[in-house]
């Protein structure tokens, strides 16, 4: 047998095995970022949420920062990355625990399903308005030019421009 029917013989018995070894694609996660954002005094602040772990009814979320952050933009960023993500995920109640610098999210059918039951112990216990609709600030996210944060003193003269909303 000559070289060439040997070498392509080999390549047609090695080339299943090398479509079975490829590796699976890792499952696309959410992440969304303010980028940086700039304050009427010069100085800058972000926040970056990233989808650390996910399973079928439940994500978990790295929330990642610089600078200074203003408590309401901050916080209406990060409620709005938690609705753009429960929709992604196509559900619309949630329910929250935020352990160690990460927020644990679970996503519930019904508002009154219980989170422990539906979700496991880690979800037994949860505070006062740990469980809620993720809606409830699409009114605010889903705006076409969100509104700008009050200002406080430490930020005056006001800021321009309008709170970062996930895209």
């Amino acid at each position: 047998m000559s070289l060439f029917v040997r070498l392509l013989v080999s390549m047609t018995l090695a080339f299943p095995l090398l479509l079975q070894a490829a590796p699976a694609a890792p499952e696309a996660r959410f992440t969304t970022t303010t980028g940086e954002v700039k304050r009427a005094d010069g100085s800058t602040w972000s926040v970056t949420v990233t989808e650390v772990e996910r399973a079928p009814r439940l994500s978990v979320l790295g929330i990642e920062t610089t600078g200074r952050l203003p408590s309401v933009g901050s916080s209406l960023f990060i409620a709005c990355s938690v609705l753009k993500l429960a929709r992604e995920r196509g559900f619309r109640y949630v329910a929250q625990k935020d352990e160690g610098g990460r927020i644990q999210l679970g996503f519930l059918d019904r508002i009154e399903d219980d989170a422990a039951r539906a979700l496991g112990p880690a979800f037994a216990n949860l505070a006062p308005g740990r469980k809620y609709d993720a809606e409830f600030v699409a009114p605010i996210c889903d705006a076409p030019q969100p509104p700008a944060p009050p200002v406080s003193p430490a930020d005056a003269p006001p800021t321009k421009g309008a709170v970062p909303v996930p895209k």
